[in-house]
């Protein structure tokens, strides 16, 4: 049986399979901003002011949405096993189970899809119900694994050059949830319903960025390892 110490050797700055896992994160990451830029080409019918990038999963050209979704947990979970060495402290091991509790949301989404945005909660379907269960994981467990993560890796000279990014991102990305809940708590109410007085969309969006953003700078020294 392999012991937990000949894995971490098998995953040591310079092994192939830590610069393999990097590199699947960091080509996630790359994807998934590919897909959703894509996607506001193939579906310009969704205003990006108001409608959410979930929305994108309905209809033509969904399963474009679901690869979006996919690419996030894939990179989550690719990135926590090439971490894992690197974030020995408790505070970096519980940012990596945040990280996989990340990818659980995300593929949670990428299989049940959401409602028009217009839909009310009442008459939600069980899809979308198990994709508002999704945001609920996905969304406040990266903010924690993106915040601990970074804070784990400062010290280590190999992200030296990215931390500032690192921190941009993750501090990026718990802003745009704070502007998206104030706009929905200000303005929801006397727009009487979600539209294009209630432009939810923009911060949304600066979440997702983030998202990948961050997975992607992460992943980045390991992935360009000499």
């Amino acid at each position: 049986m392999t012991s937990p110490e000949a894995i971490l050797h098998g995953l040591a700055p310079g092994s192939h399979a830590s610069q393999l896992f990097s590199r699947v994160a960091f080509g996630a990451g790359a994807t998934g901003v590919l897909l959703l830029a894509g996607l506001h080409l193939a579906k310009p019918d969704l205003s990006p002011s108001w409608h959410m990038v979930s929305e994108y999963a309905i209809g033509r050209h969904g399963w474009l949405m679901t690869a979006c979704f996919a690419t996030l947990a894939i990179g989550s979970v690719a990135l926590t096993i090439g971490l894992l060495p690197h974030t020995g402290s408790t505070l970096g091991r519980i940012g990596l189970a945040f990280l996989l509790a990340t990818a659980c949301g995300y593929a949670i989404a990428a299989i049940f899809p959401t409602d028009p945005i217009s839909v009310s909660p009442e008459h939600a379907s069980p899809a979308a119900r198990l994709h508002a269960i999704a945001f609920a994981i996905g969304v406040p467990s990266f903010i924690l694994a993106s915040q601990m993560v970074s804070f784990a890796l400062v010290g280590n000279p190999l992200w030296d050059g990215v931390r500032r990014a690192l921190f941009s991102f993750a501090n990026l990305n718990w802003i745009g949830l704070v502007i998206m809940i104030a706009i929905i708590a200000t303005l929801l109410p006397k727009a009487g319903g979600f539209g294009p007085e209630v432009p939810v969309g923009w911060p949304n969006r600066l979440m997702f960025i983030t998202y990948f953003g961050w997975i992607m700078t992460a992943a980045w020294p390991l992935a360009q390892f000499r």
